[in-house]
């Protein structure tokens, strides 16, 4: 409906394309909260033991960042009557610090990671992951343990022998606790996921 009636003739104080994008990001969040929802009512998913504290730590500071954000959302009529400046934009330009400041620590990391093609395995000693796919379909492999050899060109080259692997697309949740080797190891096109890092070793 916003899109709808956005104006077309008239000059606005930001670019149109701007605008748009930040509906689309909210229209993303909302989709990513029905997808989290729908998996924790159709899957029986216990959480690990080792992440349950953390997870509820990284929760909280979720609901402290996103009533920071709704309060920016509420701001957007003032930014536009200022012409996005002045007192009210330097107030906004605050909150958008302290949304950044919330969702990074030393410990927790969140990352939207976009992959064409298959990168080396990796494994963490410390810290665990949680995957959510949010677009395209992939090859992920987890455990056994980490083979490294080098390339044809000299690279170095780092994959999997004797893990589980699994097909992952839009909606999937894949759990990476601390010290599992893991590999994207074929990609289907592309493969975007929400990546959270929570590594306690990091201090």
């Amino acid at each position: 409906e916003l899109r709808s009636h956005l104006p077309t003739s008239l000059l606005m104080p930001v670019d149109r394309r701007d605008l748009l994008e930040i509906l689309h990001l909210q229209d993303a969040i909302a989709d990513t909260a029905q997808d989290i929802a729908g998996l924790l009512v159709i899957r029986p998913m216990g959480v690990p033991p080792g992440l349950a504290a953390p997870l509820r730590a990284y929760t909280a500071r979720c609901v402290d960042a996103c009533d920071v954000a709704a309060r920016i959302v509420e701001e957007f009529d003032e930014l536009v009557e200022t012409g996005f400046s002045g007192r009210e934009s330097e107030a906004v330009s605050k909150m958008v610090a302290e949304v950044a400041r919330i969702e990074t620590t030393e410990t927790t990391r969140v990352n939207l990671i976009h992959r064409t093609i298959p990168q080396n395995a990796i494994i963490h000693a410390t810290g665990w992951e949680v995957h959510h796919i949010t677009d395209g379909t992939g090859t992920v492999v987890t455990g056994g343990r980490v083979v490294r050899s080098t390339g044809a060109d000299g690279e170095r080259v780092a994959t999997i022998e004797e893990g589980d692997s699994r097909v992952v697309t839009v909606g999937d949740v894949v759990i990476i606790p601390a010290g599992t080797p893991h590999w994207y190891s074929d990609i289907d096109g592309s493969v975007t996921y929400l990546e959270i890092r929570y590594d306690p070793g990091s201090n």
